[in-house]
């Protein structure tokens, strides 16, 4: 008979309950038994949101949300007056098995070919690209669904970490209560535990500059300044007898705030770091909820078909840092459109030069944004492209536009 492992989630409460769920269920057969240890701090109790073609749900909760808010639009405050544009990240389908929709598009661009609402699309009145949710509601359904499971949570105002030779020995509470486990997953806010065991890396301040980051019900009461990112997130509340209310996240780069970074061995020891405590990013497209349950969702494939062997931790690491570029780079490339000194990541200038110079963009495995995304993303803030590929430049022109215009229409954009 296998040896029970013991499986400790340590930090947000959402996203340690998040985790826990995730595991509970893909770990079901397997020697594996999980329970939570619940740090609640300001982070924990705020609205989220984020945008449905960026970060697929794993969780049943997440997934009831997809269908019941959508997110509205995305603001950027410019020096003088704020300004807001949208991004069509409608999935159209590909025109050909060679020939990307973008790619088609440019087609039509070249042929002075309209494809009406396309740009006015952008608006995305239609099909809002996202959702919102209450944390704390979010959490109270997943901790029900955890229960039925037996998993048991233990909530404390503050913990101290005991590590030796990067491993995590203990935890132990305010209330003097001490944890031991196999292994010890962190979800904590910076990372409590994973940073005695190793130090972050931090992103390039010329790339994702510090930020402070603030939230707002209605009419924001703060004034726009030159360097402020808002996210306006509409949608369904979270009790029924409360009715639809406004949110928004602000992310302002003026003064001097939190850092962004990660941690590259996310996996060390007998400690694991996901969400929260594996990186620190302003949440503009994808939420590190988001990013984390994709995490634990490989993480429990990894556990329950290999042993935790070297091969388990580099796997891991390389899909997080994977995600978390993505996420490093789409909002990299929104913040070039404010008043900030930005340079682009070496990947997004890569990506901006292949799409305007033949309207393609380079396709990832295990992506959180797929490739119709980042072409809206790039049309979104201004870049176009010049030309298409040899392939695109040769195909039936007539038969490529009447595709379009099918697809187009039948997402109801016409």
């Amino acid at each position: 008979m296998n040896k029970l492992k013991t499986i400790l989630i340590v930090g947000d409460p959402l996203q340690a309950s998040i985790t826990a769920n995730i595991l509970s269920r893909r770990l079901k057969n397997t020697p594996y038994s999980c329970s939570t240890l619940f740090i609640p701090s300001l982070n924990s109790s705020r609205i989220k949101h984020v945008f449905r073609p960026f970060a697929p749900a794993f969780s049943p909760i997440a997934k009831e949300y997809l269908t019941n808010s959508q997110i509205s639009h995305i603001k950027i405050a410019h020096e003088s007056e704020g300004s807001s544009f949208n991004f069509n990240f409608s999935n159209y389908g590909q025109p050909s098995s060679t020939i990307t929709f973008h790619q088609a598009y440019q087609i039509a661009n070249n042929a002075n070919q309209d494809i009406p609402c396309f740009d006015s699309f952008l608006r995305i009145d239609k099909d809002a690209g996202g959702f919102c949710y209450d944390s704390n509601d979010t959490l109270s359904k997943t901790n029900r669904i955890n229960f039925s499971s037996n998993i048991y949570n233990t909530v404390t105002e503050s913990i101290i970490v005991s590590s030796s030779e990067k491993r995590i020995e203990y935890i132990e509470t305010k209330e003097e209560q001490r944890f031991t486990a196999d292994l010890y997953i962190d979800c904590t806010h910076q990372g409590q535990l994973i940073r005695t065991i190793q130090k972050p890396i931090q992103v390039n301040e010329q790339e994702i500059p510090t930020f402070k980051e603030s939230h707002s019900n209605g009419v924001n009461s703060k004034g726009s300044s030159c360097s402020e990112i808002k996210i306006g997130a509409k949608g369904i509340s979270t009790t029924s007898s409360t009715p639809k209310s406004s949110h928004t996240a602000i992310y302002d780069f003026s003064e001097k705030g939190e850092e962004c970074y990660y941690f590259r061995n996310l996996w060390t020891g007998n400690c694991i770091a996901a969400g929260t405590a594996y990186c620190n990013i302003p949440e503009l497209l994808i939420c590190k909820d988001r990013l984390l349950e994709t995490q634990i969702e490989t993480l429990s494939k990894l556990l329950s078909t290999t042993k935790t062997s070297s091969y388990a931790q580099r796997y891991l690491e390389m899909i997080s840092e994977r995600l978390f570029n993505e996420m490093v780079d789409s909002t990299n490339l929104l913040l070039t459109k404010t008043s900030l000194n930005i340079s682009l990541t070496e990947r997004n200038a890569a990506r901006r030069a292949l799409f305007i110079s033949s309207a393609a963009t380079h396709k990832e495995d295990h992506s959180m944004i797929d490739e119709n995304c980042w072409g809206g993303l790039l049309r979104g803030i201004g870049i176009t492209p010049r030309a298409t590929n040899a392939i695109a430049s040769t195909a039936n022109k007539e038969a490529i536009l009447k595709k379009v215009m099918e697809q187009v229409s039948r997402r109801g954009a016409l």
